[in-house]
């Protein structure tokens, strides 16, 4: 089975393989659950075993129910799935095109003015914290060293 995945991938000659083998009515060689995480095996799928109107309302109809939807607020709120999703969305936001897009959102007026407003409300609000987590920080002997020796670079230079 190893040979089916390339760097993680599933191989595209055993996606067509199966999707030949389910236009034919044939049984597939690789489990469903695996073939599902090709894009064009899915869409192959639907289009030829899809569901019909009365199955999607009845689909429809179970998610809505309070058990079901309880049952995924709880699987949502696992640490595994949180993680992953914050995974998946690191790395989206690493794309040049949604940075692009982020930076041009960031540069309207409104949002400018909307930012400076969150900002300010923050540090009003905890304020008291952050001047002593600042003072706790310029008390430390390595900071001390570090500013130190930054001045008296500036004064040799200065004489």
């Amino acid at each position: 089975m190893k040979h089916d995945f390339i760097k993680g991938k599933l191989c595209r000659t055993k996606v067509e393989e199966n999707i030949i083998a389910v236009e034919t009515g044939q049984p597939l060689t690789l489990p469903l659950a695996t073939l599902n995480k090709s894009c064009k095996f899915r869409k192959m799928y639907n289009k030829f075993c899809g569901l019909s109107e009365e199955q999607k309302a009845k689909k429809r109809e179970y998610n809505q129910r309070p058990e079901v939807k309880a049952k995924l607020r709880m699987y949502r709120q696992r640490p595994e799935v949180i993680a992953r999703k914050r995974g998946y969305y690191k790395k989206y936001c690493q794309r040049p095109e949604v940075k692009a897009k982020l930076r041009m959102y960031r540069q309207r007026p409104d949002v400018k003015i909307k930012i400076r407003e969150n900002c300010r409300r923050y540090y009003q609000r905890h304020k008291i914290r952050i001047n002593r987590n600042h003072r706790r920080y310029y008390q430390r002997p390595e900071v001390k060293a570090r500013f130190r020796a930054y001045y008296q670079k500036s004064k040799i230079k200065n004489k």
